[in-house]
């Protein structure tokens, strides 16, 4: 299984695949589609991973077993 970094890597070279597209498209509608409707959204969905794996980094994903994750929250009720 890939690691969040390395998901991260090959998401981010799809992006500059596609912005290559993009520019060398002759079509301007479907050159439109691609941006607006695909690398739009995957950059949006990079930068959010980007978020998550330096949140992972500074360690706000601690680990703990899902019943004491669970009693903790039911605590706070």
């Amino acid at each position: 299984m890939a690691t969040l970094k390395e998901i991260y890597a090959e998401l981010d070279a799809l992006i500059e695949e596609l912005e290559q597209y993009v520019e060398n498209e002759d079509n301007g509608t479907k050159a439109s589609d691609i941006q607006k409707n695909v690398l739009d959204r995957l950059e949006y969905a990079v930068n959010e991973l980007d978020t998550i794996i330096d949140d992972d980094n500074a360690g706000l994903y601690e680990e703990y077993g899902e019943d004491e994750f669970l009693e903790d929250s039911e605590d706070s009720w």
